[in-house]
């Protein structure tokens, strides 16, 4: 659940924030099989020597939207963040 104060990430429509041939999900915040009432799923994502966030909705809710490619350590603290209620 977000924070009051949650930092407000910029969500891009899948793939505006740049192709990459091969997008490697590092972590996501759950499987299909482990949390079937979650509404979304987050994933962090390492491509081209960049990482970024995807959010995708669980069934035909929506879009997938990614931010924009940004450097490694940068996407992990923003991932943190999302983990813990601080960014959305």
């Amino acid at each position: 659940m977000p924070r009051p104060d949650h930092r407000r990430l910029e969500w891009l429509p899948e793939y505006a924030a740049g192709r990459f041939a091969t997008v490697r999900v590092r972590a996501q915040t759950c499987t299909a099989d482990s949390c079937s009432s979650s509404r979304v799923v987050y994933e962090l994502c390492f491509a081209g020597g960049t990482a970024f966030l995807r959010r995708w909705p669980r069934g035909a809710r929506g879009a997938v939207r990614e931010t924009a490619p940004m450097p490694v350590a940068e996407a992990e603290r923003v991932w943190r963040d999302l983990l813990y209620g601080r960014a959305r």
